[in-house]
């Protein structure tokens, strides 16, 4: 029907399901990487791990193939926007409202993690918020499957979008579920600050703030956040992966305690 996004590696559009006459989204790899091994096989790995998932906070997987040399897959197309868009033009967030949102994306890396999946590349442009205020992770591109013996990304590659990285993937180390609570911790400290903590003018420049900068506390960008939200997103952004939150279960429980919305 329409071209919703293009990025480096693929194409978004919305399209119409005819069989069940409904709208989704269907994302094609360019067709200049169809050639690349590489490209292609993190196509079909992001497939494979998306569709391994169903949960609320996830956008869905419908279907995926390969035609007349496209590689394509097929999800539930989500009435919104992403967090990247919100923050454009929005930011700070409310400090509910920031919780909230991390609050659902926990719930979404529980079910992933609990699957052996490591997203390893959680960030505001991959998270997508409906109009009625749903948050769902998308783009599953650079997963790693942690229980398969599948092929997949390599654990020692630097991949992930820099700013948001843990120090693990910038040393270029395995990463674990923990290092998918480190991005998210970034993504809470931007939500709340207004400010992305490792911003520098070139890669290498945050690979080294990502890795050595002590970064600004919460409160000192923003007085209005509590102690206790500030407290949250500091022990996700710990360096040492030891000091953060264990699980997604943890960090979703911390947020829980510190606004009681712990009925959603």
């Amino acid at each position: 029907l329409e071209t919703v996004a293009s990025g480096g590696t693929a194409v978004l559009y919305r399209a119409m399901q005819l069989s069940l006459a409904r709208v989704v989204a269907v994302k094609r790899l360019h067709q200049h990487l169809t050639q690349d091994e590489n490209f292609t096989r993190r196509f079909v790995l992001e497939a494979k791990a998306a569709a391994s998932l169903d949960h609320q906070n996830i956008v869905r997987v419908i279907d995926f193939g390969i035609e007349e040399g496209s590689y394509q897959m097929v999800m539930e197309f989500v009435e919104g926007e992403s967090l990247k868009d919100v923050l454009d033009r929005w930011r700070p967030l409310p400090s509910d409202t920031a919780l909230a949102i991390v609050h659902q994306i926990c719930r979404g890396l529980e079910h992933a993690h609990a699957k052996g999946i490591v997203h390893r590349d959680v960030k505001p442009g991959n998270i997508m918020l409906t109009k009625s205020g749903i948050a769902k992770i998308t783009d599953f591109g650079l997963a790693k499957l942690t229980q398969s013996n599948s092929v997949q990304t390599a654990a020692d590659s630097i991949l992930g979008t820099p700013l948001y990285m843990s120090p693990e993937q910038a040393f270029g180390e395995s990463v674990d579920q923990r290092s998918d609570l480190f991005s998210l911790g970034t993504v809470l400290y931007e939500l709340l600050t207004g400010r992305q903590p490792f911003a520098s003018e070139n890669y290498m420049g945050v690979i080294q703030n990502i890795i050595h900068k002590e970064i600004p506390a919460v409160c000192e960008l923003n007085p209005e956040v509590p102690a206790e939200i500030e407290a949250i997103a500091m022990r996700a952004l710990a360096k040492d992966r030891e000091a953060r939150y264990s699980t997604a279960r943890e960090f979703r429980e911390a947020t829980e305690r510190a606004t009681g919305f712990d009925t959603l």
